[in-house]
């Protein structure tokens, strides 16, 4: 099972952005003990978020930011699941940002 950004938007001929985050074990293991240890706690309910307000999806990229730059730090006990982790943030943050500009079009956002 996999958890993915859904951006939704208000025109319902608009195609939603449907983007795979992270596996499951991911997520369990890895993203949401991250996100305890950081204080993220939008990011601790990965896989349950569902924003409909811009300052919410501003706080989610924030977390993704900070979670980003701690992982730039880590030393090995993450494995090959940092590279992964880094790699999915870089994915998901620009399509994060131009549902932030485009916030009029937008009916939810979830994670």
């Amino acid at each position: 099972m996999t958890v993915s950004l859904l951006v939704e938007f208000r025109n319902p001929e608009r195609a939603a952005i449907d983007h795979p985050f992270s596996v499951q074990s991911v997520v369990r293991d890895r993203w949401r003990p991250l996100a305890d240890a950081l204080g993220l706690p939008v990011l601790a309910d990965l896989g349950g978020i569902f924003i409909t307000e811009p300052a919410e999806a501003e706080q989610l990229l924030a977390e993704l930011t900070k979670a980003r730059g701690w992982l730039e730090t880590a030393s090995g006990e993450l494995g090959s699941d940092r590279d992964y982790m880094i790699a999915r943030v870089d994915q998901v943050m620009p399509l994060l940002a131009a549902a932030l500009a485009d916030w009029a079009a937008v009916a939810e956002v979830s994670l």
